[in-house]
């Protein structure tokens, strides 16, 4: 029976689980469509982050104001990434108690 090879890339075994053959290939063709993924939404993001400090510049009444704003989108955005690290840690716990008593029963 085969293994079923994960869709995203964040789910990929080690490629050392499959050191030659097609399934080494796929998993890194997947995992270099993923950095190309997050490249792209990087520079998409720096674009919209640009452009709305242009229109801040443009459109706020004054320079505190517009301080004050981006403050509080750089507060925002230190949530958010402390959220998304905290949720990556647990599933990375979770998915080494997985495969650990996934491979402890053998």
């Amino acid at each position: 029976m085969s293994q079923h090879v994960p869709l995203q890339a964040e789910q990929a075994p080690p490629t050392e689980l499959y050191p030659t053959g097609p399934a080494a290939a796929v998993v890194r063709r997947r995992a270099a469509a993923a950095r190309v993924r997050r490249r792209r939404l990087l520079l998409v993001d720096a674009g919209i982050g640009l452009l709305l400090a242009v229109l801040g510049l443009i459109l706020a009444p004054g320079l505190a104001i517009l301080a004050l704003a981006a403050f509080v989108v750089l507060v925002l955005c230190a949530v958010w990434l402390l959220g998304e690290r905290i949720a990556a840690r647990r599933r990375r716990r979770r998915l080494h108690s997985v495969r650990g008593a996934r491979w402890s029963r053998r």
